[in-house]
This record gives structure tokens, sequence and C-alpha cells, in this order.
């Protein structure tokens, strides 16, 4: 929301975030959302340790969260865009399984990947307190997403644009399909909702700026 940096004084400020972190959100017991519900309602906080760099650095220290980070990057100390694709996959799969990622998820996600084919077995990964919750294709689109983008080769990887479109059509479709249930049958403009006034987290969540091509 701002920030000051006058003489020796560095502050972000950041708004209050009443409802917790996603940490607290997965892993206390009281988790009842969807994995659409609860990224259209997130927010991304904290860029304390985003610093601007030449193209082309590199950096010897590696920084970032144990779990999230990006295989190249740990054995290359280089970090770009598809490191921050990396990490997303990371989070959309914490989001389906509750699975701490300093706890073995990337591990659980690799056998379970031996018995996905397509769209089909990603139920077995999926958190069992919203199991009855989700559409199945809905995760495995989802999960689908999450795979590539943890990709081992980066090159593999979507950009985040992409990513984000994906997510987008993604909840589109579940908005709609939601307002024509809900719609009264005589109604039909109801049924032609417009959503677009619901998606801008789910944009925000997953932009990043592109102008240096990965």
């Amino acid at each position: 929301m701002g920030y000051c940096a006058e003489k020796e004084q560095r502050i972000f400020v950041y708004e209050y975030m009443s409802n917790g972190s996603l940490a607290e959100l997965l892993y206390a017991g009281g988790f009842s959302l969807t994995v659409l519900e609860f990224l259209i309602m997130s927010k991304v906080s904290d860029f304390g340790l985003s610093k601007a760099v030449s193209a082309g650095q590199v950096n010897a220290g590696i920084k970032g969260t144990f779990g999230y980070l990006d295989p190249e990057y740990i054995s290359t100390s280089k970090y770009t865009l598809k490191s921050d694709v990396y990490s997303f996959g990371v989070l959309l799969f914490e989001l389906v399984t509750a699975r701490s990622p300093q706890k073995g998820l990337m591990d659980y996600v690799s056998l379970a990947l031996l018995s996905v084919e397509g769209e089909e077995g990603w139920e077995e990964i999926l958190d069992e307190r919203i199991y009855g919750q989700c559409n199945l294709p809905e995760l495995a689109a989802m999960a689908n997403l999450a795979k590539q983008c943890v990709s081992t080769n980066s090159y593999d990887r979507p950009r985040m644009r992409d990513a984000s479109l994906q997510l987008s059509k993604l909840g589109s479709s579940k908005f709609i399909n939601q307002s024509r249930r809900n719609a009264p049958s005589d109604d039909s403009s109801r049924r032609d909702l417009d959503i677009g006034t619901q998606l801008p987290a789910l944009l925000r969540l997953a932009s990043i700026p592109e102008k240096v091509e990965v």
C-alpha cells in the first residue's frame, strides 16, 4: 500500500491480512474453501528479498524458502522468471494436497505422477477435507498446470502469463456454472452474469512482469 525511504528508514506498508496466512488456513484445521475459491481471495505479500539486478548477473548466495526453490536456481545460482514459475507450481500442489513443501510435498507428488494418466489419477493426492467440494476435472486441470510449472527443464515450464490465462479460464468456468445453477430458470439475464469483477485477484496472483523472455 505504501513505503518509506527517508534517510535511514526503509519501511514497506502492507494491507492488514485479517484472515491469516496460507499456512494457518491449510494446516490449522479450519480449511474449508475449494482451491479456486482460495486463489481468488488470496493476496501476495512480503517481497523483502526482491532486489533489482542487472541481466546475466550471478549471485553465489542461494536465497529463498526451502521447498519452493527452483532446482535450476540451486544448481546454477541464476534466478530467472521460470524460477518463479516453479515456485508457483509448488504452491498450486500445496493448495491441492494441503501438504507442506518442507515436509516432502514434491516427493509425494512425484510418486503420485506414476499413477496419473492425463486427467485421471489426480484425486489420489487431493486433500481429503475438500474431496467432496471440488470438481475433479477442474482439479485435474489445475494439477496438470502445476505439473508443467515444476518441470525439471525450465524451458518446458509455461510463462506466468500463460499460467494466469489457464487459471482465469478455470475461474470463469467455475463462476459461470455457479451463476447458472443459482439463477431462476425464467431469468436468462442472470445466466450470462458478468464475472469480470471476480477474477482480478486470480490474475494478480499469477502475474509477473515479462519484459525478459526466458
